[in-house]
């Protein structure tokens, strides 16, 4: 058993799903100290469930009185974590069996681990196609708005391993439920620390819909929270998640949704195959559905003609 890792699971009404997740940080090689699953208010069984289920390791349940949101449930977790490093799992998604140990040891391994917010890639899992994302690490001097707002970045919550203490300095703002991972991110560089990331899938995260997470298209409270950024991220990015909230607008400010696509294209936000992306989605949101099977077709063809 690691005496390094708390595990924080954040979870409402996903008594089936939880497991999965619970499963996969069973499976680890370098099971962690304890897993903290904190139950934002839910309705289904998934607190009786996980109290009365066995595991390899400890299992705390904190079970919240009113529901709060995932910020405010995974701030929960933090407070409560024993170990010297927190890891992130959302409840429906699972990691693959050695994720804790490679990023312990490498975390373990770097001078300046104590401001080091470490991730890894991730298997992201679409109807017509698997890739692996992030392609590229955050660059030196990029700022995380840049890397994935406008620069094609990506960093997935449940490969984010950080110091504990790091994580109470800064903690999640209990007060959103959308984006809240991305504000995280953004003060926790504003307090100075360095994002590295580990080579290798760590995890599996399933990206078929959104329905029923709290990360569902909110277009109205996304463009507020990305004016309310605005003068802390550069033109750049500021255009470049502007463009890619707009398909979201489709059917009641498509005009509009229009301009900010083409705008983001002009200040080289977007790329022109984001252009053709963001396009394509609001005219038809299915269209998002063609353009990854064409690309995973594309990829898969490239990948047969190598061999």
């Amino acid at each position: 058993m690691n005496p390094s890792v708390s595990v924080v699971i954040p979870t409402f009404n996903r008594e089936a799903l939880v497991f999965r997740a619970l499963d996969s940080v069973a499976r680890q090689t370098c099971p962690p100290l304890e897993v903290i699953v904190v139950d934002d208010c839910s309705t289904d069984c998934t607190v009786e469930a996980v109290r009365a289920a066995k595991f390899p390791f400890p299992v705390h349940v904190v079970s919240l009185a009113t529901n709060q949101g995932p910020g405010a449930a995974r701030n929960a977790g933090i407070l409560k974590a024993a170990g010297r490093y927190i890891a992130f799992l959302d409840s429906d998604d699972t990691w693959l069996p050695d994720k804790l140990e490679r990023q312990v040891a490498l975390l373990d391994s770097l001078p300046g681990r104590d401001v080091t917010v470490l991730y890894g890639q991730v298997r992201l899992q679409r109807h017509y196609e698997v890739l692996v994302r992030p392609t590229r690490p955050k660059g030196t001097g990029e700022s995380f708005a840049e890397y994935v707002f406008a620069n094609g970045g990506y960093l997935d919550q449940n490969t984010v391993m950080m110091p504990a203490a790091l994580a109470r300095a800064v903690m999640y703002r209990a007060d959103m439920r959308l984006h809240e991972d991305w504000d995280f991110y953004m003060r926790l560089e504003e307090r100075g620390a360095a994002f590295v990331m580990l080579d290798g899938p760590v995890g599996i995260t399933c990206d078929n819909s959104t329905a029923g997470r709290a990360s569902a298209a909110q277009p109205v409270r996304s463009l507020a929270l990305l004016e309310e950024w605005r003068p802390r991220i550069s033109r750049r990015a500021y255009f470049g998640l502007r463009a890619r909230i707009a398909p979201q607008l489709r059917g009641h400010a498509t005009l509009r949704a229009c301009w900010y696509i083409l705008d983001g294209f002009r200040h080289g936000a977007i790329s022109p195959w984001m252009l053709l992306v963001l396009t394509g989605r609001l005219v038809h949101p299915d269209l998002r559905q063609l353009a990854y099977y064409i690309r995973g077709r594309l990829v898969r063809n490239t990948a047969a003609g190598a061999r």
